[in-house]
C-alpha cells in the first residue's frame, strides 16, 4: 500500500513538472537530488521555485519513467537513453544517469505537431536538398541546436510531396510521423534491430527511397552512412559540428575512404540558435568597438546603426532575451569542392570556394538579424565563426 501511494504521489509530481515544462516553452528540464529542478528556455538554465529534491524522490521519479526491462538495463549499465509521451502535452526523450553515486535525470520536449518551414523560419535555401535525388545530405551543429527540428520539417515535407518509403534509424525514437503521400517507417535502436549497423545493412531489401540516421557522430556509424547512401538512396543525417566545413574535415579526421565522402555526399547543412531580444524590454545600447572588430565590422561603418539589448524583465525571466532565431548555412558539395577535398584542402581554403560558390555564411546572416534589432552583438560573436 505504501509503494502504491509513493508511486502515485511521484507520477503526479512528475506529471505537474512536465506540464510547466510544456506552459512555460522550456526545452528541457534538469532533475539532480539535492537541487530543485532546472528549466532550458531560450538556451539558459531558469530554476524552478520547488524546494530541493532528495536522492528517494528523484530516484523515483526516474523508475517512474521506465518500463521493467528498461529498470534492469539502466541498473546494469547505469545510464539510459530512451523516450515517452505524455497525452495532450507532448513526447520527451529521457536520459537518466548516476552522479555521484545518485541518480540524476536530463529531459528534452518533443513536440507532437511538426512545424512548418515558416514556422521554424527555415530559409528557402535550406530546402535546395530537393534538387538532390540520392546521396548524403548532413545536418550539423552542436547539441541543442535544433538540428532534429530542421530534420523533422524536411522529412514533413517529403512526406507529403513524395510517394516514397521514408525509413528512419532512431536511437531512440522521438517524433511520430503518420504516412502520407508515401509510407514512412520508424525503427528504434534495441527495440526494432539490434544495431544502425544491421538496420542500415537491411536497408537495400526494405525497397527504401528515403532513410533518416540520427546522431551519425563515430567512425562506424559514419562509414555505414556513407555506404547505403552510395548505393543510390537519399539519405539524411545529423551529426555535431561547429560549421559546415568543419564537417568535411570531421570525415577526413575520421578516416573516411575519398571514395565514399565524394561518391555520396552531397550538402551539408549547418546551423545555429541566436537567443532573440526580448521585445518587452529592449533597449538601445553602445555596441563593444573592439567585439565588434573581433566579429570583422568596422566600428565606423556602424556607427549610424542601434544596438539593442533586454535589461531583464518578468516575461523573460530577466534574461534579456525571449525565443531564439535559427541562422544557416547549406555547403553544396561541387566538382570543385571534391577536388579540394581530395587534395587535402584546408578549411580556410574550403571555406572561401565555397562562399564563392554561393554559400551564405552563418555569421552574415546572423549580422543581418543584430543590425535588424533581433539578437545581440554577444550572441553573433559567441555562436558563429568566421574564417576571413
Amino acid at each position: 500500500m505504501i509503494e502504491t501511494q509513493t508511486s502515485v504521489k511521484s507520477e503526479s509530481l512528475l506529471k505537474m513538472l512536465l506540464g510547466e515544462m510544456i506552459r512555460k516553452q522550456a526545452t528541457d528540464m534538469h532533475i539532480s537530488a539535492d537541487s530543485s529542478p532546472m528549466l532550458r528556455i531560450d538556451g539558459k538554465l531558469i530554476m524552478m521555485q520547488l524546494r530541493p529534491f532528495s536522492e528517494e524522490m528523484t530516484k523515483m521519479l526516474a523508475y517512474s519513467l521506465m518500463t521493467n526491462a528498461q529498470r534492469r538495463k539502466f541498473e546494469r549499465d547505469l545510464d539510459l537513453d530512451f523516450s515517452f509521451g505524455v497525452k495532450g502535452l507532448s513526447r520527451f526523450r529521457c536520459n537518466v544517469f548516476h552522479q555521484r553515486e545518485s541518480i540524476a535525470i536530463s529531459i528534452k520536449s518533443i513536440p507532437y505537431e511538426i512545424k512548418t518551414p515558416q514556422d521554424l523560419r527555415i530559409p528557402p535555401e535550406v530546402f535546395q536538398f530537393g534538387e538532390v535525388k540520392n546521396g548524403l545530405v548532413l545536418v550539423t551543429g552542436p547539441r541543442g541546436s535544433g538540428k532534429s527540428t530542421t530534420l523533422s520539417a524536411l522529412i514533413k515535407r517529403l512526406n507529403e510531396e513524395r510517394r516514397s518509403h521514408i525509413l528512419t534509424v532512431e536511437d531512440p525514437i522521438e517524433l511520430v510521423y503518420n504516412s502520407m503521400s508515401g509510407i514512412v517507417n520508424q525503427r528504434e535502436v534495441l527495440k526494432d534491430t539490434k544495431a544502425y549497423e544491421i538496420a542500415l545493412a537491411s536497408v537495400p531489401r526494405q525497397d527504401v527511397d528515403i532513410l533518416f540516421v540520427s546522431e551519425a557522430n563515430d567512425a562506424e556509424k559514419l562509414l555505414s552512412t556513407l555506404k547505403v547512401a552510395d548505393m543510390g538512396l537519399l539519405v539524411f543525417a545529423t551529426m555535431r559540428s561547429r560549421d559546415a566545413v568543419s564537417a568535411v574535415m570531421r570525415f577526413i579526421d575520421l578516416n573516411m575512404p575519398y571514395y565514399l565522402i565524394n561518391g555520396a555526399l552531397r550538402m551539408i547543412i549547418s546551423q545555429r540558435l541566436l537567443r532573440r531580444i526580448c521585445p518587452n524590454c529592449r533597449r538601445v545600447v553602445t555596441p563593444d568597438d573592439d567585439l565588434l572588430r573581433s566579429i570583422g565590422i568596422d566600428p565606423m561603418k556602424v556607427k549610424n546603426y542601434n544596438f539593442y539589448r533586454g535589461s531583464g524583465c518578468p516575461k523573460c525571466n530577466g534574461t534579456g532575451y525571449q525565443g531564439r532565431i535559427p541562422v544557416f548555412e547549406s555547403l553544396k558539395i561541387t566538382p570543385v569542392i571534391r577536388t579540394m577535398i581530395q587534395a587535402g584542402t584546408s578549411v580556410i581554403e574550403l571555406w572561401r570556394e565555397a562562399v564563392n560558390e554561393g554559400m551564405i555564411p552563418m555569421r552574415k546572416v546572423a549580422l543581418r538579424y543584430m543590425l535588424e534589432g533581433e539578437t545581440t552583438l554577444d550572441q553573433v560573436a559567441s555562436e558563429t565563426i568566421s574564417y576571413q
